[in-house]
C-alpha cells in the first residue's frame, strides 16, 4: 500500500484498506463453497459467482473510483497531484480502474496544470498592468521585476516538472494543451526578464 502524505493521508489509507477487506472477504466467500465449483450439475456455482461475486467487485470498483475523485478534491498542489495519481496507478490492477486512473484522473491532474498557469499568466498580465507588481518597496525597480518574474517562472516550472514525472500516463491532448501553455508563458517571461 503506497503511502498517502497530507493531513487526510490516513483516511485515504484507511478507506482503501476498507475496500481491501471486502474484496478479501468476498473471495474468501467464494473460497469456502461447499460444493465442487468443477461438477457441471451444481447450477449453484453462476449464482454465487455470477451474480453476487461480480456484483461485489462492481461495487468496490466503485467504491474506489469514488475514493479517487474525492482524493483530488483536497489536491492543492500539481506535486501532490501528481504523486497521488502514481499511488492510485499503482494500486489499479482492473481495466475499468486503469483506465479510470488513466482518463478521468490524468485529466483532472493536466486540467490543474492548465489552471497553474493561467494563474501565473494573470498574476503576470496583472503586474504588468500595474505601476509596480507585488514586491518589497525596498527592491531597485528593475531588479525587483527581474526577481518578481523569476519568482512566477520557478512557480510554473515546477508545476510542469510534476507533469514530466508522469511517465506512467499515456499521452493526452490535454498534455500537449499544457505543454504549448507551458512554453509560451515561460518565454512570454523570460523575454520579459531580459
Amino acid at each position: 500500500m503506497p503511502k498517502f502524505g497530507g493531513k487526510r493521508g490516513k483516511e485515504y489509507t484507511q478507506s482503501l484498506n476498507v475496500l481491501k477487506e471486502k474484496f478479501d472477504h468476498s473471495l474468501e466467500r467464494i473460497r469456502n463453497l461447499t460444493y465442487d465449483i468443477l461438477d457441471v450439475k451444481m447450477t449453484q456455482w453462476h449464482d454465487d459467482f455470477g451474480q453476487v461475486y461480480k456484483e461485489e467487485v462492481k461495487e468496490i470498483e466503485i467504491f474506489y473510483t469514488t475514493i479517487i475523485q474525492l482524493t483530488f478534491r483536497h489536491v492543492s498542489t500539481c506535486g501532490d497531484a501528481v504523486e497521488m495519481l502514481e499511488n492510485f496507478q499503482q494500486l489499479s490492477k482492473r481495466n475499468s480502474i486503469q483506465e479510470y486512473v488513466y482518463s478521468k484522473a490524468a485529466t483532472s491532474v493536466y486540467n490543474m496544470l492548465i489552471a497553474e498557469i493561467k494563474d501565473v499568466e494573470t498574476m503576470f498580465d496583472h503586474g504588468i498592468s500595474k505601476n509596480r507588481p507585488p514586491m518589497p518597496v525596498s527592491h531597485p525597480k528593475y531588479g525587483g521585476l527581474a526577481i518578481w518574474a523569476q519568482s512566477l517562472i520557478c512557480r510554473i516550472d515546477m508545476a510542469h516538472q510534476a507533469f514530466e514525472n508522469m511517465y506512467f500516463i499515456p499521452t493526452s491532448p490535454l498534455a500537449e494543451e499544457s505543454g504549448e501553455k507551458y512554453k509560451k508563458l515561460r518565454s512570454q517571461l523570460d523575454n520579459y526578464i531580459a
